[in-house]
């Protein structure tokens, strides 16, 4: 049985920023979001590996693990994106801007 999670996306650097979030049979996105929130409904039905990119310099991965229901993620750039999960739903934020790690 599918499970059902609703992905929220914030960017939090007050610039807009191009985002690619991509799972095989899940989710497959590009977009710019500015201040206003993005928000997805995942329908997972096993285990899945969902991949974050801001400005195709910023990357996450988000595992969630069907058995056990949990969620884990991975990024090389803990300050610039974030990653949380509640009942049913997860949030990634990013504040990064170009400029800020030139």
């Amino acid at each position: 049985m599918a499970r059902k999670y609703t992905l929220f996306v914030y960017n939090t650097s007050n610039q807009d920023q191009e985002w690619n979030i991509y799972c095989d049979g899940v989710i497959n996105q590009t977009f710019t979001i500015g201040n206003v929130r993005k928000t997805f409904t995942l329908m997972l039905s096993g285990d899945a590996v969902i991949q974050f990119g801001v400005d195709d310099t910023v990357y996450l991965k988000a595992a969630y693990d069907y058995g056990k229901d949990s969620w884990a993620s991975k990024t090389d750039t803990p300050n610039d994106i974030s990653f949380a999960t509640g009942p049913g739903a997860i949030t990634v934020s990013s504040d990064f801007t170009p400029d800020q790690d030139a």
